[in-house]
């Protein structure tokens, strides 16, 4: 992990085969094994390889690799656009009641806001958002979803996007950001 974590993919690559080489090993972390091929081949810029290496791995029960594979798989689906946007909203949602306690929750989190407002699902990234921000506390993640938030107030209701919602929706909208305002001039 700490070599895929660090770009050192040869290194990466051959930790793998050598644990593939003691087949109990291998058979033990076999959901790690296939969480770290995929996170190989995105490497390399292989993105079916990657998804197809996570497939599996996403299907599993073992819960740490598996969530960690489908936030991966999700993230790689949407950019090779082998994955809609609604249904990435939808896993990804799964994903925040799968793993709870860590910075991995944040990064679904933020995954989540980010494919929602892309989608114009302004409901659901803010409450990823908020929950990010929440769970992180303070320092530069909480930073962060705020600046998101604050951002996507702006875009809405400074900028204009609330516009084309129903009224309600924006009044919902606004109702939920109002502690965004701005305070100056805007």
């Amino acid at each position: 992990e700490a070599a895929i974590r660090s770009r050192d993919v040869a290194m990466a690559k051959l930790l793998v085969q050598q644990i593939r080489g003691r087949k109990a090993v291998a058979a033990a972390i076999g959901d790690a094994l296939g969480d770290f091929d995929g996170r190989i081949a995105q490497s390399e810029g292989d993105s079916d390889g990657a998804l197809a290496a996570w497939k599996p791995v996403t299907e599993r029960r073992e819960q740490y690799y598996r969530t960690r594979a489908e936030l991966a798989y999700v993230a790689a689906a949407l950019n090779a656009k082998k994955m809609e946007e609604k249904e990435a909203i939808e896993r990804l949602d799964r994903l925040r009641f799968a793993w709870r306690g860590d910075g991995f929750e944040n990064e679904g989190l933020e995954a989540l806001g980010q494919t929602a407002s892309e989608a114009d699902d302004y409901e659901t990234a803010h409450t990823a958002f908020r929950e990010a921000a929440k769970l992180a506390g303070t320092g530069p993640v909480a930073d962060d979803a705020h600046a998101r938030l604050v951002a996507m107030f702006h875009t809405l209701f400074i900028g204009g996007a609330a516009d084309a919602l129903p009224p309600l929706r924006a009044l919902a909208l606004f109702h939920s950001m109002r502690d965004l305002a701005p305070t100056g001039p805007d």
